[in-house]
C-alpha cells in the first residue's frame, strides 16, 4: 500500500468531515458530502431581472402589456432555467 492510498483510506475512515475548496465558486470551502451543482443557485437581485427585463422590452421595440412577460423570461434566464 503507496503513500497515495494511505491518505484515501484516511480519508474514508475519518470521523472529521473533509472540507474542499472550490475556486470556481468564489473559493468558499465546501463539505465533501455535496457538490456545488447540488446547491440551489443564486437568487438574482430584483435589479439584475430588472435590467435584463428591460432589455428584453426594449429588444421587442418597447410593446405595452408585456412587463410580467419579460420579468419572467428575465428572471428565468438569470436563474438558469429554459422557462
Amino acid at each position: 500500500m503507496g503513500a497515495r492510498d494511505l491518505s484515501r483510506m484516511d480519508i474514508l475512515t475519518s470521523q472529521q468531515p473533509l472540507l474542499l475548496y472550490a475556486p470556481e465558486h468564489g473559493a468558499e470551502t465546501i463539505a465533501a458530502t455535496g457538490h456545488p451543482a447540488d446547491s440551489p443557485a443564486p437568487v438574482p437581485s430584483q435589479e439584475t431581472i430588472a435590467d435584463l427585463a428591460q432589455t428584453y422590452w426594449e429588444q421587442e421595440g418597447r410593446p405595452e402589456g408585456k412587463a410580467d412577460e419579460h420579468w419572467r423570461r428575465a428572471e428565468a434566464a438569470l436563474r438558469g432555467s429554459a422557462g
